[in-house]
């Protein structure tokens, strides 16, 4: 049997987490994965008023994650990738 699930039904029914665990989000671009990432970590933290938060952004300067980080009140820090070290 296969259900499908709206976004919502999913997140308010079935999604649960518990402090400790981890996700990865995978699937080729355009595809919802950065939305759907920060709603399942909204949901995470609704579930979890305490839980501290870290999140690695490959685009922090992408339109979406930016208007995000906004309404969650995050701070975006980019990270400089160093190039590796000659041997």
């Amino acid at each position: 049997m296969v259900m499908t699930l709206s976004r919502n039904e999913y997140l308010e029914d079935y999604y649960s987490y518990s402090p400790g665990e981890s996700a990865v989000f995978i699937g080729p671009t355009g595809t919802g994965k950065t939305v759907f990432a920060q709603q399942c970590l909204d949901a995470a933290m609704s579930q979890n008023p305490h839980l501290s938060v870290s999140t690695a952004m490959p685009k922090p300067a992408d339109d979406q994650t930016v208007e995000w980080a906004g309404r969650s009140d995050f701070k975006i820090t980019r990270v400089i990738q160093r190039p590796d070290p000659l041997c």
